[in-house]
């Protein structure tokens, strides 16, 4: 074994002679010498078209059509701007799609959605709750979903309502 590693490193020695760097110096300097070539310039890309999205305030296609109520959407009506100095309460602070229902709480009076965030986070919410980074409104609760209105702007100073349903998460 020992003789091996003696004669691979003696093998590996040899080879950084002095020898090979002047024919290497050599054809450097050749090449050095040639005139330049002229590389033709890199083709333009072609332009794409400008795709404007135009269904922004249209039904969600996740959504049934016979849970769409198109009076209470309010799609291509203006809304009125939500209070921005209003302090937000917890639910504001995470994305509609990742808030769930997980139940329902409900005394004589008073009718209480229970749903669960992304963390697993159970909180409640009753009529009039904001939820949802879109100024999203509470407007309904019912065994099966929880019915918000959000508010979007169009960065234009005008405000649009859109209608959004977080429905009862099925048992897994």
């Amino acid at each position: 074994m020992n003789r091996l590693l003696c004669c691979s490193f003696i093998l590996a020695a040899s080879a950084c002679s002095d020898g090979g760097e002047s024919e290497l110096q050599n054809r450097l300097i050749q090449i050095r010498g040639r005139p330049p070539v002229d590389v033709a310039p890199i083709s333009g890309f072609l332009g794409q078209p400008i795709y404007t999205y135009s269904s922004r305030f249209k039904r969600s296609p996740f959504i049934p059509e016979s849970e769409f109520k198109a009076n209470v959407t309010a799609e291509q009506s203006q809304a009125p701007p939500p209070d921005l100095g209003r302090e937000k309460q917890f639910l504001e602070l995470q994305e509609v799609s990742f808030i769930s229902m997980v139940g329902l709480v409900r005394n004589k009076s008073n009718l209480w959605g229970l749903v669960t965030d992304q963390t697993g986070k159970v909180s409640k919410v009753e009529l009039g709750d904001y939820l949802g980074k879109n100024f999203g409104k509470v407007t309904g609760i019912d065994s099966r979903k929880i019915t918000i209105i959000e508010k979007i702007s169009d960065n234009k100073g005008r405000w649009f309502a859109r209608l959004r349903l977080i429905f009862m998460e099925e048992n897994k």
